[in-house]
């Protein structure tokens, strides 16, 4: 069983690595305590790019990593082991929120007048 957020975008919350109010860093506000509802305007696209850019440069050559571990090309489990455990969450969490961001990017630039609106299960 997982959580769940939908609306202008969709996903899963990555478990034990993406709280559920992982939105409030993109600038996103909470609307309904028992399902957060977010809202973010269209103005607040500029807080979107901010929060991408922290999270590649938070990232930093993992972001690469990750990318070629999902796309096939390479066995992460080699670099990941020199990892302790504290910063393997530490990345996911990064990662998912990444993920998040660029959910809500994807949304303004395919609906460029459009707010993004989501419900998180809490």
């Amino acid at each position: 069983m997982g959580r769940y957020y939908e609306g202008s975008i969709e996903g899963k919350f990555w478990f034990g690595s993406q709280p559920s109010d992982d939105g409030e860093f993109f600038g996103a506000m909470a609307i309904d305590p028992q399902f957060v509802e977010y809202y973010i305007p269209i103005d607040n696209i500029k807080e979107v790019h901010l929060g991408i850019s922290k999270c590649k440069e938070s990232l930093g050559i993992y972001l690469t990593l990750f990318n070629e571990a999902y796309d096939g090309s390479l066995d992460i489990n080699t670099q990941w082991r020199k990892l302790d455990e504290k910063r393997q969450k530490e990345l996911y969490q990064w990662f998912a929120r990444l993920d998040m961001g660029m959910k809500m990017l994807k949304h303004f630039i395919k609906n460029p007048t459009t707010d993004c609106h989501f419900t998180a299960e809490f």
